[in-house]
């Protein structure tokens, strides 16, 4: 079967969500079979919150992907789900796992009408989201047999580590990503997680003080910044982290908790606070940039809390000018490769725990 691709016209059917009318076109067979479903689910049921987790248990095993809205014009709150079963199943089955089992009534269920990348980026349009998108699953994107589709080709990219900026930035796959952002958030996002949440990293950070107007953030970008991440907004300053390898945190007087900057700065995994999802750190660089020396920073902090912050700075240099800076990265790099060739140091000594080959040590 041919699947073609929403129209505005499919989009508001959807929307509108008028079960008996399409129970209607289906000719008399009111209890289809699908692997893919499109479905509705109030988002408050029986007086209590339907929450990610209770799908999650709801679908066991099948994948699913969607994400919960409000309507526009009416208000109503629900999810929109993308289903997918490993096998045909029939509408009936989807209704008693869900309602019976799980207690969760489904307002509106139809089997797939549209092509994968339709049905996905109806699932998660960003007009009417309140939070998500969520994706569970593996599913298949094949429209044809052999035929590989655009969110394939995506998946592919973003598996061999490419960001969402270097997606854009390509040629062919820009074009392909424009319909898919929040899916596309969401691959690159759980990417990051895999990784980042379980690796320590070690972090270099450097302090970089000086008055205004005399370059300090021009010196610390120039060169390449596509691997630069720049927070100027403290008030959401992670919302668009997409796994750069260097952050900068630009004109900075303490605008972030004491708590959370030492968390920013340490080694250990770090999950940042964002509006519409969270992400993890992943850079092994930082430049925190001020018009003020560092003991002016979070003077009302107690001293002995405040020393961690310390610590955790690997280098502390007033800016005076650009002929300066070179000095200071020359500085910087040699403390930086001191430390790790102490650490070498450490890991090449003998491990005293273990005996020695030959005649044990009395």
């Amino acid at each position: 079967m041919a699947y073609g691709e929403m129209t505005a016209a499919d989009r508001k059917r959807l929307d509108e969500g008028d079960q008996a009318k399409t129970v209607r076109s289906w000719n008399g067979n009111n209890n289809p079979s699908a692997t893919d479903w499109m479905l509705t689910v109030s988002a408050e049921q029986n007086g209590r919150e339907i929450t990610e987790a209770d799908l999650v248990d709801a679908f066991e095993d099948w994948s699913w992907m969607g994400q919960r809205e409000e309507g526009g014009h009416t208000g109503y709150r629900h999810y929109q789900l993308f289903m997918q079963a490993t096998s045909r199943i029939r509408l009936s089955t989807v209704r008693a796992r869900l309602e019976k089992r799980h207690g969760i009534h489904v307002n509106y269920i139809e089997p797939r009408r549209y092509s994968v990348a339709s049905c996905v980026a109806y699932v998660s349009k960003k007009e009417t989201r309140q939070a998500g998108p969520f994706i569970h699953g593996d599913f298949d994107m094949h429209e044809d047999q052999g035929k590989r589709t655009d969110l394939e080709e995506l998946r592919d990219a973003v598996v061999k580590g490419a960001s969402v900026n270097e997606i854009l930035n390509d040629p062919e796959l820009s074009l392909k990503a424009a319909r898919f952002m929040p899916w596309l958030e969401k691959m690159v996002g759980a990417r990051q997680a895999a990784r980042f949440s379980q690796e320590d990293r070690e972090v270099t950070v450097h302090y970089l003080w000086g008055k205004p107007g005399l370059g300090k953030t021009r010196s610390v970008l120039d060169g390449d910044r596509s691997q630069i991440f720049r927070v100027t907004n403290y008030e959401h300053p992670f919302d668009d982290y997409s796994g750069q390898s260097t952050l900068v945190l630009d004109e900075f007087a303490g605008q972030l908790p004491f708590q959370l900057l030492l968390n920013v700065l340490d080694r250990y995994p770090c999950k940042l606070p964002c509006r519409f999802h969270d992400t993890w750190a992943g850079w092994t660089t930082v430049w925190i940039i001020s018009n003020k020396p560092l003991e002016r920073q979070y003077q009302d902090v107690e001293p002995q809390v405040r020393a961690a912050l310390d610590r955790r700075i690997t280098t502390n240099e007033e800016f005076k000018s650009d002929e300066e800076f070179a000095a200071i990265v020359a500085r910087a790099e040699a403390e930086v490769n001191e430390d790790l060739a102490f650490l070498e140091t450490l890991s090449a000594q003998p491990d005293w725990d273990e005996e020695p080959d030959g005649e044990d040590c009395l």
